[in-house]
């Protein structure tokens, strides 16, 4: 099913092959929006919606896997070099089969069904993606639990990645396990802090993110302590999303 989606039925969802599998497992998880992430934000203060237009393009550049061949070109390990093979591989199958339905149906079709979505998929991915990853702790950059959101009783709730670190971190994991995981380790949460959520998704949050609408976000906001006021939520909030780190070139 996985071949399937890679390989025929993601063409027409924007999809380029091997490019997901890839990137998203051998980068994104490797560094998890850290600085070596090709499509961090940590260099960008996500309080400001002009900062999601400087991401997109990011965003766009591993989606399409221009960064991520970039990355593996460079070589981090020389067995990293069978990634960049896949991902090169991906690309030309995705132009071949462009060239194909323009060839067998008409330019039109190709471009309305084959090439629009990826665009769209870009955007509406990249929210996601940025949203997940749009906190960080100012004092210790390795609290994931900060970094990776978490959100419980979610209301659109798929496969279980609104447990993030789980989803991140516990990878080891069956997805039906990380609700369990996350209630044995509910008090490495509370000590850590951790960015959770409750009654919303992704997207809802994405939008009060755009909107600045803070109140908003720190009424949904859970502070295992329960020691904290709506105002003290909210202050904390932006602190993380505010806080930015420079990325080397």
């Amino acid at each position: 099913m996985n071949n399937v989606c890679n390989w025929w039925a993601g063409l027409f969802y924007g999809v380029v092959p091997n490019s997901y599998a890839i990137s998203h497992n051998k980068i994104h998880h490797a560094y998890s929006n850290g600085l070596l992430d090709v499509h961090t934000n940590w260099d960008l203060d996500r309080t400001k919606p002009f900062s999601f237009l400087l991401y997109i393009p990011r965003f766009a550049g591993y989606w399409m896997s221009i960064s991520p061949i970039w990355y593996f070109y460079k070589g981090v390990e020389k067995t990293e070099r069978r990634f960049l093979r896949g991902l090169i591989f991906g690309v030309l199958y995705h132009v071949a089969a462009a060239a194909l339905v323009a060839y067998l149906v008409d330019l039109r079709f190709m471009f309305l069904y084959f090439l629009l979505p990826m665009p769209e998929a870009i955007v509406f991915l990249g929210g996601v993606s940025y949203i997940w990853h749009a906190f960080i702790d100012p004092n210790d950059y390795d609290n994931y639990y900060v970094s990776s959101m978490t959100i419980v009783n979610g209301r659109e709730n798929m496969w279980n990645e609104d447990y993030h670190v789980e989803h991140h971190f516990a990878a080891h994991l069956h997805w039906t396990e990380f609700p369990e995981h996350y209630s044995k380790n509910e008090e490495n949460f509370r000590q850590k802090r951790a960015t959770i959520f409750t009654d919303t998704e992704e997207g809802e949050l994405f939008f009060l993110l755009i909107t600045k609408s803070w109140d908003k976000m720190a009424a949904k906001f859970v502070d295992l302590s329960n020691s904290m006021s709506l105002q003290e939520k909210k202050e904390l909030l932006i602190q993380r999303l505010s806080h930015t780190v420079e990325v080397s070139a």
